[in-house]
Order: C-alpha cells, then structure tokens, then sequence
C-alpha cells in the first residue's frame, strides 16, 4: 500500500522564518527566478508549523522560497509537515537524498 500524497498548501512568504539560512550563489540564484517565472514551481517547499503559532519553520527550499520572494508572489505552495525545530536547521544535502 502506497502512502497518500503529502497536502501542499498556499503558505505566505511573510510567515515563514529562515532558521538555519545559507548564502547563495547569485549565478545559481538568478537561474532558479527565471526558471520559476517561466516554468512554475515544480516542486514544493517543505514548512514546520509549531503548536499554537501562525508562523511556520522552513525545512527545506529556501532557495524556491527567495526566488518567490524575489517575484513578488505574497505565497508559496508548501508541504507542511511535522518537523522539530533542530530539524529545520539541519542542511538540506545532509536530508534524505531523493526530497532533499
């Protein structure tokens, strides 16, 4: 039996806090807006939100999530899920290789 498919959600950019936040290669960076202004997001970033809060964690996708902001878009499609706060600050290439 195969797991559902996680929900994604419209989350707002502003309420969503950087916890372990990594410098970027501007190159790199600028591919990724164009990419996502062109094509779409194609594949979600991962939040946490904590009990009694509005606020959600970044897990993983800061770079999708800059470039959202960089377009101007006030939300992003999101996979909330359940993720201590340690967690959040754990680097993406050290995460499961596949959902990074």
């Amino acid at each position: 039996m195969t797991a559902p498919a996680p929900e994604v959600r419209l989350v707002p950019v502003d309420a969503i806090t950087v916890l372990n936040p990594r410098v970027r290669n501007k190159r790199v960076f600028q591919e990724l807006v164009t990419s996502i202004a062109r094509l779409g997001l194609k594949k979600p970033i991962t939040v946490s939100q904590r009990p009694g809060r509005s606020r959600y964690d970044l897990v993983c996708g800061q770079g999708r999530l800059e470039a959202f902001i960089a377009l101007g878009q006030a939300q992003i499609p999101a996979i909330v899920v359940d993720a201590s706060e340690e967690d959040c600050c754990v680097p993406a290439w050290k995460k499961d290789p596949v959902s990074g």
